[in-house]
């Protein structure tokens, strides 16, 4: 079963209007053990986050009380829905480039989705069932399966240099992460490795493990 936006967002978020101050958008985080807050905007919706306010109160002079959100936010983000999947929203952020998203369903904003959120929840601990990455070794028997992100990670490393260069050669890598997990970015980065003749069995795999580490890190 494909898990949609809706099943693991933050729900109930905090929704100001830009003219808030940063004082009362901190606060407000600080009460309800929120990150983030939703800000309206004219033409549009904004995210601002704890770190946001934080730099960007001493970019404007370290007052709080006078600096308005709107100030501070990121403008225009895309607005998600509730019924797209997870894999949808990461594609979404990952190529706008956002590592928070606001939920809107019918017009309401009802929740806050974070890019290393929905990496770790579908991606990194999941189980991704007929999915999962399948290691076929020498014999041509599946010999390891790896069901997420973090268990293709652990098998990687244990597989012969054989198993693992047969799947690069193939192209199997950057095609799972493309067409099974949506993500352009890592099928990009895997491929650039894939079609590389002169790495070493040892090289790639550790040129993949790096991308997986760094596009999936969840702060």
């Amino acid at each position: 079963m494909v898990e949609s936006v809706g099943a693991v967002m933050t729900p109930n978020p905090i929704v100001l209007p830009g003219s808030t101050t940063t004082l009362r958008a901190a606060r407000a985080m600080r009460d309800a053990h929120h990150d983030a807050v939703i800000v309206v905007e004219a033409h549009g919706l904004g995210i601002a986050t704890a770190e946001d306010i934080a730099l960007g109160a001493v970019a404007e002079g370290g007052d709080l009380g006078h600096v308005e959100i709107s100030t501070v936010c990121v403008h225009s983000v895309v607005a998600l829905v509730p019924s797209q999947t997870i894999g949808e929203a990461i594609q979404v952020m990952r190529e706008r480039a956002f590592r928070r998203l606001p939920v809107v369903d019918d017009g309401t904003p009802v929740g806050i989705v974070s890019l290393g959120g929905l990496a770790f929840e579908r991606d990194l601990v999941g189980d991704l069932g007929s999915d999962s990455f399948f290691f076929e070794g020498p014999s041509g028997h599946f010999d390891f399966r790896a069901s997420s992100l973090i268990a293709f990670v652990q098998v990687a490393a244990k597989v012969s240099d054989e198993t693992w260069v047969r799947h690069l050669r193939q192209g199997n890598y950057s095609r799972w992460f493309g067409e099974i997990l949506n993500d352009a970015v890592l099928a990009e980065e895997a491929a650039a490795f894939e079609s590389r003749d002169d790495l070493s069995a040892a090289e790639s795999r550790a040129g993949v493990r790096t991308a997986i580490k760094r596009l999936y890190a969840t702060t």
